[in-house]
């Protein structure tokens, strides 16, 4: 026995179809959108042609999309073609191939009549029997193929409506009618229909005889209680007649969140007072609600310390007179006429509460140095000596405010009379002879900081100050470094006199390879509990980081460094990039056919102790840190593109870039999630078949950018709907984001897939999100409403908010005719997008149900960018 050739020719892979007759023969909706795919290789000029009953004929070009195998979309009767059977013939991808699509109509929707339509309530899993009129019988029979062969198509019957409610056949000519039955709802018959013609409209209202609300849980938290940790709250939700539909939920009154499905997890991590409202709503409309109250405190502060003694002091260079004692609050101690500084190192017996204020007075009583917050057992700032008395007094204050005052009256000696080596004036710091040398463009004339260092003008909120940090040069490797470190003590002294949201820059102008700014943990956190701005400005680049960015608790967690922040240390480098960053570049430069306008330059921030060293910037919403290159004196700006970061792959990632002009000189500003290695590049881009299209100028721009890649090297492909796969690639690479990171949870996501990298990052950003069974669907194609909701996401991200309430929501949505026609669930997104400029509709409308194309995609997301100032001149 010879087995049947298959109906559809092996290579061929059919995408939106019904299912299979029984012969193989694949079924459609004739409003369907069809993709029918093709393992290559195929000419350039390979198409389609599809042919229905009535001899009318499409024909449509192959595109290779992303690297994926030769196909074309289309819909049967947006193209004009009704009758069944449809052929299909493709010519160009080697022996012309040719299989048939048999054409049904679907036939309605389910809905559940006591809360909506066919648009706002469909009805998944309801069960659907296709009656027949039978005129020799006088009755009403159940449609089937045996008593009825080759009148039914498919020959299932009954049907079991999808997630949108839909049922679908396709049947000869006869009169007709459906008998639907679901759980939770009382059976109803629809009304009696003659065929032909075709139907699509025999929608289904059920009503529902669940009136018992679903079972509600939320696991892990008590009412009224006090946590002195995170809060996780696992909730499940079970409905024994008409099933879940889904899970809502509301924080501290916020905005509502849907978990389609019967459960899930919340986390609350901020401290203070909570409120969570749960809503579970079955099928049939019941609603359980479950109201959890609860407070996230920080561990108890302790009882006030009241003890304000010294446990040590020390002077550098000299003896104490007595021998110190904690008891004993007064010293003096001689040092040679050469000795124009020392510094003090007292330790308190309480280091987190306690503080140590350090003064000098000359011997008039005037104050000549101070005050200097010091920390206990850390040395403090050299403090100058003039000839003859000078008191150090040391104001030790407790938790509770006790005080007391420790003196060292320190006597420096005259010089001899036949002049030493001493000086009557207060000396400089000089090298030691070492790798290290003093000093630097942009060092403070004056006092050196130690050995080797000299001291660094720093600005806060404009105002000068040089004795917060000192800079040395050095080289390590062959390479040229120039390191500035913080005094922890100093900072927090003059940020206790600045007001809140102060800027502190960091001004450097050594010609150096690399430089780095030093600070301890404890620095970092002066910097984060005033919200200040950290600016390093170098000849590379400047990094304006927000204090608040490196999250010093969490580093501290990360690192196993617990309280001991002032051994924490924190390191800033701008540095050139090194020789196999520049080749690869060079060799990325000729497969990717860019123009280097800058090499690369490496922006780092990293966090250390204890031999552990961990990345100190990794922000899970957009930051406002900011990176500032200089594009070269003679550059045109007129011809940069975009910056880029490396893969771990070789690859390249655009990163949100714009352009401004600072003191003559043109600056790029980039806008990433992490600290990387940044060049700039002038990539141009011409799609020929957007050429005079109304979306030309975006299409081109997000083509330069590399967030958008065409369908082949010339060709864009704007007409083309967009797919759910294809916008969240396209989103994760508009935001600058890796492709690196954990797999999405998706059955039908596999590792191999081209979107696989894309689909993990916007799942783990709350971009995108899946269907109730687990699938995410990606070749399926989005409508304008539904890609709204993914859009409204990627605003919340990038801060973009439009407060939009229900009044402003129809003010925005009812001057367009077909207002009326977004859905419930999108209203508030369509409404976000309008108020901020994203889409403003056409002569036709919004058209909210009408598929996405990717000029639109590419338009819209362009706005985007530019509305929340990532891309754009601002010259």
């Amino acid at each position: 026995m010879e087995a049947l050739a298959p109906v559809v020719p092996p290579g061929v892979t059919l995408g939106g179809i019904a299912g299979y007759r029984s012969d193989g023969t694949p079924i459609a909706g004739r409003s369907s959108a069809l993709t029918i795919a093709i393992d290559g290789p195929c000419d350039s000029g390979a198409s389609l042609t599809a042919t229905d009953a009535g001899g009318r004929k499409y024909t449509g070009q192959l595109m290779q999309v992303f690297g994926a195998a030769w196909s074309h979309r289309f819909n049967p009767s947006s193209a004009g073609l009704t009758g069944s059977l449809l052929s299909i013939e493709i010519v160009g991808c080697g022996p012309v191939r040719s299989f048939g699509i048999v054409l049904i109509d679907p036939s309605g929707i389910v809905y559940n009549a006591a809360r909506g339509d066919e648009r706002t309530w469909p009805l998944p899993d309801a069960t659907v029997i296709l009656e027949y009129y039978d005129p020799s019988l006088n009755e009403w029979v159940k449609m089937n193929e045996d008593d009825y062969p080759g009148k039914l198509s498919p020959v299932t019957n009954p049907q079991n409506t999808g997630e949108d409610g839909r049922y679908a056949w396709d049947a000869a000519a006869g009169r007709y009618r459906v008998v639907v039955s679901r759980p939770g709802f009382q059976p109803a018959v629809s009304r009696i229909v003659d065929v032909p013609p075709a139907v699509t409209d025999l929608h289904v209202g059920l009503t529902p005889v669940d009136h018992t609300a679903p079972s509600l849980t939320v696991a892990s938290v008590t009412y009224g209680e006090t946590y002195t940790h995170p809060v996780t709250m696992p909730f499940s939700a079970s409905d024994e007649q008409s099933g879940v539909r889904y899970i809502s939920y509301r924080l501290d009154g916020g905005e509502e969140n849907k978990i389609n499905g019967a459960g899930g997890s919340l986390s609350v991590n901020s401290p203070g007072f909570h409120t969570v409202r749960f809503t579970a709503v079955d099928h049939a409309g019941n609603e359980q609600v479950k109201q959890v109250a609860f407070t996230i405190a920080l561990s108890p502060e302790p009882e006030p310390g009241s003890h304000a003694d010294l446990t040590s002091l020390q002077l550098t260079g000299a003896v104490l007179n007595p021998a110190f004692a904690p008891g004993t609050t007064s010293y003096s101690s001689v040092v040679a006429s050469g000795v124009s500084a020392v510094t003090v190192t007292a330790s308190v017996y309480d280091a987190a509460y306690a503080t140590v204020k350090a003064r000098v007075y000359d011997s008039s009583g005037s104050q000549v140095s101070g005050p200097h917050l010091l920390s206990s057992g850390v040395a403090s700032p050299p403090l100058p000596l003039k000839t003859g008395s000078n008191v150090i007094k040391l104001l030790v204050t407790a938790q509770d405010d006790t005080a007391k005052t420790y003196t060292v009256t320190v006597t420096r000696e005259a010089p001899s009379s036949g002049g030493g080596h001493g000086s009557s004036g207060d000396d400089s710091g000089s090298s030691d002879g070492g790798s290290v040398s003093p000093g630097g463009s942009g060092a403070a004339s004056g006092d050196a900081a130690e050995d080797g260092w000299t001291r660094l003008r720093i600005l806060i909120d404009g105002k000068q100050f040089d004795r917060i940090a000192a800079a040395a040069s050095s080289q390590e490797g062959g390479v040229s470094v120039f390191t500035v470190k913080v005094d922890a003590a100093q900072l927090a002294a003059q940020l206790a006199e600045a007001g809140n949201k102060p800027v502190i820059v960091i001004p450097t102008t050594a010609n150096a390879d690399k430089v780095t700014v030093v600070l301890t943990g404890d620095a970092v956190k002066s910097l984060e509990s005033k919200m200040a701005v950290l600016e390093i400005r170098t000849s590379l680049g400047n990094y304006v980081l927000p204090a608040a960015e490196v999250r010093i608790d969490s580093l501290s967690k990360q690192l196993e460094g617990g309280d001991k922040l002032r051994e924490i240390q924190v390191k800033v480098d701008i540095a050139k990039g090194d020789s196999a960053k520049a080749k690869w570049l060079e060799n990325a430069a000729v497969r990717e056919r860019f123009t280097v306008v800058v090499p690369p330059v490496d922006f780092t921030v990293t966090a250390s102790f204890n031999g552990k060293k961990v990345n100190a910037i990794n922000n899970n919403a957009y930051p406002n840190s900011e990176v500032q290159i200089p594009l070269p004196d003679d550059s045109d700006p007129g011809k940069m593109t975009t910056a880029i970061v490396p893969e771990e792959d070789g690859s390249i990632r655009h990163v949100p870039t714009s352009m401004t002009m600072r003191s003559g000189k043109y600056e790029a500003i980039v806008r990433g999630l992490t600290s990387g290695t940044y060049s700039l590049i002038w990539h141009p881009a011409a799609f020929a078949d957007v050429e005079g299209h109304w979306a030309e100028s975006a299409v081109n721009d997000m083509g330069a950018r590399m967030i958008i890649n065409g369908v082949d090297e010339n060709r864009f492909g704007p007409d083309a709907a967009i797919t759910r796969a294809e916008l969240a690639a396209i989103i994760v690479r508009a935001l600058g984001l890796s492709y690196t990171g954990e797999p999405a949870v998706f059955t039908d996501v596999k590792a191999g897939d081209w979107y696989a990298g894309a689909v993990a990052k916007a799942y783990e950003y709350g971009i995108i999100e899946g269907y109730e069974d687990l699938s995410f669907r990606p070749a399926n194609t989005i409508t304008r409403q539904e890609g709204m909701m993914i859009i409204a996401r990627v605003m919340k991200l990038v801060g973009l908010n439009a407060n939009t309430g229900a009044a402003s929501e129809e003010a925005l949505l009812s001057p367009f005719a077909d207002g009326g026609e977004v859905q419930g669930w999108a209203r508030r997104e369509v409404a976000a997008a309008i108020s901020v400029g994203l889409i403003g509709g056409s002569a036709d409308g919004l058209q909210p149900n009408r598929e996405m194309s990717r000029a639109e995609t590419a338009v819209i997301v362009q706005r985007l960018l530019e509305k929340a100032g990532l891309i754009g001149n601002k010259y």
